[in-house]
Parts: structure tokens; sequence; C-alpha cells
């Protein structure tokens, strides 16, 4: 059971309204799994230098996203392709 609820930034549902209809299904379905602690078939990884930061790749498309461990909280930041995100 997923105990932390997934949410979004203003600016990362303008970034999902941006994408292929193709890759938005792919990255919503896959933000849908998200749990803590990290399901080992995601690609996740830590961003470096940035606490509590975090990627998920899902093709070309990559999901920043905050996990906030007290409100039991994971807020999807920016969602972006692979070249525009970085």
């Amino acid at each position: 059971m997923n105990a932390y609820n997934v949410l979004f930034t203003k600016q990362a549902e303008k970034n999902l309204a941006r994408l292929a209809s193709y890759d938005t299904k792919n990255i919503l379905r896959r933000l849908q799994q998200l749990t803590v602690p990290f399901s080992k078939n995601l690609d996740i990884k830590k961003i470096v230098g940035t606490p509590g930061f975090y990627r998920l790749r899902s093709g070309s498309v990559r999901a920043l996203f905050e996990v906030l461990e007290k409100q039991k909280e994971i807020w999807v930041r920016k969602i972006d392709y692979r070249g525009n995100i970085y």
C-alpha cells in the first residue's frame, strides 16, 4: 500500500500538457507506482547536491520529484524531455 500522496506542482502540470500523449501516459503510469522505499523496477536516481530530490526516467522523459518524509508526500516538481530538464 502506498502511504505517500503523489502531488503535482502547477509547473509539472504545465510540463505534462506539453508532452506527446504517449509519453504522458508512460510517465503518469510510472509516477502512480511511486512508493517509499522506491521500487527496484523504476529507474530512479538521487539528484546530487539537492537532498530529498530524485529523478524518474521513462524513455526520454524525466520527472524531478521531492520526497517529504514528515508529510508523507511526493511532490512532482518538473517533467520534461531529457535535453530540456537539466
